[in-house]
């Protein structure tokens, strides 16, 4: 803990607390890396929903948890219930963006063209996010109506995304990744999906 204190107070001294460079650097790293696949532990008013996660440039994703899944590959995007075995299709524009905003803070640059569809406001701050030693940004422009309040955490170690927290009214939502990998190796074939047997459209 204490070495990742010194090394974070060094990169301040070398002018790294700007949020705004930061962001650009980690829109260049996730450009670099191309895929990302992990794990998100998000809680809503006290409840807890786990979530599989899979991207790849420039707007293939995939999205699963217990309750509800979703894929999108190329113009294509479906949405499937296990528990119910339904299932919906929705074929895109081109230009649909289509992705659950407030979901992938942190790594969803990959599906925006490299560019962070919000913007980074102020300086890094030095704090403790799940027992983690983390540098916090404030974020504007996460949701289109702009009554959020966002704050992405990066890990002090790595400066890659460990979670993420908005206050909406008096509604708190924390996301925490875990098992990330970046440069993940995914193709385009890993986010073709089909309806499994015995599914129904709905």
């Amino acid at each position: 803990m204490l070495t990742s204190i010194l090394a974070t107070g060094l990169l301040f001294a070398q002018g790294a607390m700007d949020a705004s460079a930061e962001l650009k650097r980690l829109a260049e790293r996730m450009k670099e890396a191309g895929s990302v696949r992990g794990k998100i532990l998000q809680t809503v008013d006290n409840r807890d929903y786990r979530v599989h996660f899979q991207i790849l440039a420039p707007g293939s994703f995939i999205l699963i948890s217990d309750e509800a899944e979703l894929y999108k590959h190329g113009t294509d995007l479906y949405r499937y219930l296990p528990l119910a075995k339904l299932y919906s299709h929705t074929k895109l524009r081109p230009e649909d963006a289509q992705f659950p905003r407030g979901t992938f803070i942190g790594f969803d640059s990959l599906l925006c063209g490299h560019k962070f569809p919000y913007e980074a406001i102020g300086e890094m701050s030095m704090t403790q996010f799940q027992n983690r030693d983390c540098l916090a940004m404030a974020l504007k422009g996460v949701d289109e109506a702009g009554r959020q309040t966002v704050t992405l955490y990066l890990d002090a170690k790595d400066r890659l995304p460990a979670g993420y927290t908005i206050l909406d009214g008096d509604r708190l939502t924390t996301g925490v990744y875990f098992d990330v990998a970046v440069k993940a190796g995914l193709r385009g074939k890993d986010f073709q999906w089909k309806p499994p047997r015995g599914a129904k459209e709905f």
